[in-house]
């Protein structure tokens, strides 16, 4: 009986020890997998010896200038669109304009619990992209309805908190940039859970919100032009995030009132870089040349 004892614990002792190894087998497996960034917050980074560091984008805007530009590069039409279509982007989908700012609610109050100035705005934080679809350059325009996303950069990560999000990085010359993209309304596919993981190489990731036919081509819809169909609601976290100042600033721009240098310079940075993602996504960028001249640029 003793020995019959005696090899029932060794032989549950070799099975717990096998278990505890497959268990830490497959835990080493995730975590040697997971990129030492994906947990970092969004935002500029320095490579300082072996480490990386989070820096000012302010004080190094050649190297973040350089990052987006080939960043963007990789965005990519997130539709298969329909046979014949392109996508034909308006000035209200457009980031920090106008037209989209006057859509937008009151500020009623700062996060500190100021008060702001009488009639401010709160700008359209991201951009549209798939608003509106046509097949003669915009003379009839139709919507997207309930198509099928794709992601909209190749890589990185993707989860659904509360939302799809994908989670990028983008490095050069010892910098790297990690960002987030928020793709508003669109339902994420089931099979996305709520843990990062890899961006899918192929497929779809969720489809837009909305009740729209595919392809409705409307002429009635053209003649309102306010009309928009369903789309993805872009906001980027990382670069350029819109602070209580900058709507503040903002709206003195609109109203035409003078802005400090570096809320100018701001302002301008963060449309550019929505309005270069929508025209890489809708098919219309052009990408920049190096000019001779300490690499400055210059558009096709």
């Amino acid at each position: 009986m003793t020995v019959i004892r005696y090899g029932c614990v060794v032989r549950y002792v070799l099975l717990y020890s096998l278990a505890c190894l497959s268990l830490f087998s497959v835990y080493s497996t995730v975590y040697a997998n997971t990129p030492d960034w994906l947990d970092n917050k969004p935002g500029l980074e320095k490579k300082v010896g072996d480490e990386w560091e989070k820096v000012d984008w302010r004080k190094n805007k050649k190297a973040l200038d350089k990052i987006l530009e080939e960043c963007i590069c990789k965005f990519v039409v997130p539709f298969t669109l329909p046979k014949g279509t392109t996508i034909v982007p308006g000035k209200d989908d457009m980031e920090l304009t106008k037209e989209r700012t006057s859509k937008g609610g009151k500020l009623t109050k700062g996060p500190n619990g100021e008060t702001p100035p009488p009639n401010t705005m709160v700008p359209h934080d991201g951009v549209d992209i798939g608003s509106r679809i046509s097949k003669d350059g915009g003379k009839t325009l139709g919507k997207l309805g309930k198509a099928k996303v794709k992601p909209m950069y190749p890589n990185g990560y993707i989860r659904n908190n509360h939302g799809l999000e994908q989670k990028i990085k983008c490095e050069k010359d010892g910098y790297r940039l990690i960002i987030v993209l928020d793709y508003g309304h669109v339902d994420p596919d089931p099979g996305i859970g709520g843990d990062w993981k890899p961006t899918p190489k192929s497929g779809d990731i969720g489809k837009l919100e909305g009740e729209d036919e595919w392809n409705s081509l409307d002429p009635d819809l053209t003649k309102k032009m306010k009309d928009k169909g369903n789309h993805i609601h872009l906001a980027i976290e990382g670069i350029y995030d819109l602070t209580y100042e900058m709507i503040l600033a903002h709206n003195k721009q609109l109203a035409e009132k003078p802005v400090s240098e570096d809320e100018a310079d701001f302002l301008k940075r963060r449309a550019h870089l929505y309005n270069t993602i929508l025209a890489k996504t809708t098919g219309t960028y052009k990408k920049p040349k190096k000019s001779e001249e300490e690499g400055g640029e210059k558009h096709e």
